[in-house]
């Protein structure tokens, strides 16, 4: 799939406020089509839901949409992050953090010990605790919220969804999915922007947000970021039977607004922008004022109803 700039541009002089609805229903469209390909094969026999992709794919909108999509056919059904079930860090571990020294997208992070005892639980008919992480501290905690499966799904979204190494072959009883951004935003001399330089600027935004990360020092993540969807989550990308592209058309000019300023500085420093740059000079910019609160590129800019 591709996106011309000149489309987005279209579409903005056109009427922004549609273009942002038209964009929206297209996503959740998705969703409802993955509910009901889910639900129709029942929830006794494959309880489990697994929600794997790459950094900034949109997993955890994806996840809390196709719960409630599943919750409005009348089905019980209960959401788990991975994320807050990785380790607390050592001392060690944090000052190679500081240091950009440690692997942060090895499976290795998971607990996946307490992970799958805790999910044999769930679908066995029990109750857990949720435990919560702080991404800052790198620090797990229990929460005191609790969960059960009530006979419905249990949806379980991270990075390492797909991974045998972490949750065993489930494949027997479960529906895996596969989100990220597919579609590649083509400039006016046909160079196409891959999708991962879009999920690098949604990136940009939630670390700034949500770990207090400069744009910059996300920016010098990336090629480890990289290598670790290379080693960890593509080669199980084709687990999953179902895959989303959580490409939202009008979102490149969303961060035409954001980012191209602060970019075109750091071009010349970094390779890595300089083709996020060149398309996003082609493009009109669009106000987060047309973004909905529901919508999936709240999960990296805040202000979201959906409860993360």
């Amino acid at each position: 799939m591709m996106m011309r700039t000149s489309m987005i541009n279209n579409r903005i002089q056109e009427d922004p406020a549609a273009f942002v609805i038209e964009s929206e229903a297209e996503f959740n469209a998705k969703i409802d089509c993955a509910a009901e390909e889910i639900t129709g094969n029942g929830g006794e026999e494959r309880p489990l839901i697994l929600i794997s992709g790459p950094s900034g794919s949109g997993k955890t909108t994806t996840a809390i949409k196709l719960f409630t999509a599943i919750k409005k056919r009348g089905i019980p059904v209960c959401y788990l992050s991975m994320d807050k079930f990785f380790k607390t860090f050592t001392e060690e571990q944090r000052l190679l953090k500081q240091q950009n020294k440690i692997d942060l997208e090895s499976p290795e992070r998971v607990d996946a010990a307490l992970l799958n005892r805790e999910l044999k639980t769930l679908i066995e008919g029990g109750e857990i605790e949720v435990p919560t992480y702080d991404f800052l501290t790198n620090t797990r905690k229990g929460s005191g919220k609790r969960l059960s499966r009530n006979g419905g799904f249990v949806i379980v979204e991270g990075i390492h969804a797909l991974n045998p190494e972490v949750l065993g072959n489930t494949d027997a009883y479960s529906h895996r999915l596969y989100v990220s951004v597919r579609t590649r935003v083509t400039a006016s001399d046909g160079e196409r922007l891959h999708p991962c330089k879009l999920r690098l600027m949604r990136r940009m935004l939630r670390d700034n947000l949500f770990r207090h990360r400069s744009a910059e020092n996300t920016i010098v993540m990336f090629p480890s970021v990289q290598r670790g969807e290379n080693r960890y989550i593509l080669p199980f990308k084709n687990r999953a039977e179902i895959h989303i592209d959580t490409f939202i058309p009008y979102e490149p000019a969303f961060y035409r607004q954001c980012f191209y300023e602060q970019l075109s500085q750091l071009a010349p420093k970094y390779a890595d922008v300089r083709d996020i740059v060149k398309a996003m000079k082609e493009l009109m910019p669009i106000s987060d004022h047309f973004i909905p609160e529901d919508a999936l590129l709240r999960e990296f800019i805040g202000g979201s109803s959906l409860s993360y």
